[in-house]
């Protein structure tokens, strides 16, 4: 939507303008600062011209001026030699006096008006950016984008060049406070304040990672994730109630009984999870206004998910390479941002000997030559994923890889886990600080996608511990 006293656009979950206007509260507004902004502009015009016009007659009154007819002394010839130039001197230093005014004015004006300024006022935290910024519900949220129209209202074109670099500006000092008090809060409300604890620590992480200048946004409440928790709770039940009966009737049929029941729930509910969390996720993240969305379905997932696990299972995880590659490939083509959408275009044949070689190395290097394969795997898909004429490029190497996950699980141990926010902060700024967009930043005809699905997904995901395959660095 449109300030009415800057006349800029700004997302329509702010409740200030940049300029100071409260866009909620809706005051009125004598006369708007664009208009008061040209009025000046118009008035400074005026100014320049009559000082011309003042250069103008006094050339005129020289160029005129009789020439004198006496011989005159040496004295007056000089005279009027240092005259003359004293006049061309001060004509220049007034028109480059002028000129200067008239760029101050235009560049003061065009900050207010294009509201140059990083973050609104009063919406920032020292240390702790967007944090105090009231996030939607569901119905606002979705109807606030449809009215927010097409993107060239909200969004512009960076300019900046073929190439483009996340920057996140996370703190693990800062990252660790909201971590500390968080657990803080959940003892003090037996755990139920759990589900605004995680939706805090992720809105600081989004906050805090840019892409040309301008962060990322996280919507979701802590509500939408107690009330998905509770909807999933009946499922939760009935896999404590099948562990129940193994320990009650310790029976060899029973456990054969409850272990094919507890594979078949997590065979299904797997994929499921899976879908509805990243629906939740993108839908609840946006960048300058415009939301994510993931638009895969849960039938497909099945498909891939399913029979990849169980050929994983039996050929002693050499399937798990196309189990990966294919969740990744379904994962990409289903996020979309506005109504654009991600592309990948990789092959599964291109690593497989490559992951072959990482298979049996594996085993004889304790686990540490994985990095390196991982490292080779995310520089792989980041090289293949694009977004209409973008491409995305990754750095990551081997090396690096493994001792920032080396540093960080010694970091959690030894701290006894308190180190563990400083290890998230860590690989986040890895992750960001290599990865590069290439291509010209241009999204002026995407439009908002105002889906805004539920969080029962994130419920189910947590529930039964469930990560996203393929989003996570090094799996």
């Amino acid at each position: 939507m449109k300030c009415p006293n800057c006349n800029s656009s700004v997302p329509n979950s702010w409740n200030i303008c940049r300029c100071g206007y409260n866009l909620k509260a809706g005051e009125s507004v004598t006369k708007p600062i664009y208009k008061r902004n040209a009025e000046v502009v118009k008035s400074k015009e005026e100014e320049k011209q009559e000082i011309r016009n003042d250069i103008r007659e006094i050339n005129n009154t020289i160029k005129n001026k009789p020439k004198p007819r006496i011989k005159k002394p040496v004295s007056e010839i000089t005279e009027v030699i240092d005259t003359d130039s004293l006049v061309a001197k001060q004509k220049a230093e007034m028109l480059k006096a002028s000129e200067a005014i008239r760029r101050r004015n235009i560049d003061g004006d065009a900050t207010q008006i294009l509201n140059v300024s990083e973050t609104p006022i009063g919406l920032t935290d020292p240390g702790y950016s967007k944090e105090s910024e009231q996030a939607p519900d569901g119905n606002q949220s979705a109807q606030g984008d449809m009215e927010a129209g097409r993107i060239g209202e909200g969004i512009i074109s960076s300019g900046t060049g073929s190439s483009n670099k996340f920057n996140f500006r996370g703190k693990g000092r800062t990252y660790f406070k909201i971590f500390f008090l968080n657990r803080l809060l959940m003892l003090c409300t037996i755990g139920i304040y759990y589900f605004w604890a995680k939706i805090k620590e992720r809105r600081y992480l989004y906050n805090q990672t840019e892409l040309d200048g301008d962060s990322l946004d996280y919507h979701a409440t802590g509500l939408e994730l107690l009330f998905a928790y509770l909807k999933v709770a009946v499922l939760v039940l009935i896999v404590v109630g099948v562990e129940y009966l193994k320990e009650i009737y310790p029976g060899e049929l029973i456990v054969i009984i409850a272990g094919l029941v507890l594979s078949l729930i997590f065979f299904i509910v797997t994929p499921i999870a899976m879908v509805l969390t990243q629906r939740f996720r993108y839908s609840r993240t946006s960048w300058r206004g415009i939301r994510f969305s993931f638009r895969g379905k849960i039938r497909e997932l099945m498909r891939i998910q399913i029979p990849g696990i169980l050929l994983t299972i039996l050929t002693f995880f050499i399937y798990y390479y196309y189990l990966h590659f294919k969740t990744r490939d379904y994962n990409i083509n289903n996020t979309y941002f506005g109504d654009t959408k991600f592309g990948f275009d990789g092959n599964s044949s291109d690593l497989i000997k490559k992951y072959l070689l990482a298979y049996v190395l594996t085993l004889f290097t304790f686990g540490i030559y994985w990095w390196w394969f991982a490292a080779e795997r995310h520089r792989y898909y980041w090289a293949h994923t694009y977004f209409k004429n973008i491409r995305f490029r990754s750095t990551i190497q081997g090396k690096p890889l493994f001792w920032l996950k080396l540093t960080n699980l010694l970091l959690i141990v030894f701290t006894l886990g308190l180190g563990y926010p400083y290890a998230v902060i860590r690989e986040t700024r890895f992750i960001f600080d290599n990865l590069y967009l290439d291509g010209e930043l241009d999204f002026q005809e995407i439009m908002q996608d105002a889906k805004s699905p539920s969080a029962v997904g994130e419920g189910i995901a947590d529930a039964f511990d469930i990560d996203l395959i393929g989003m996570d660095l090094g799996i």
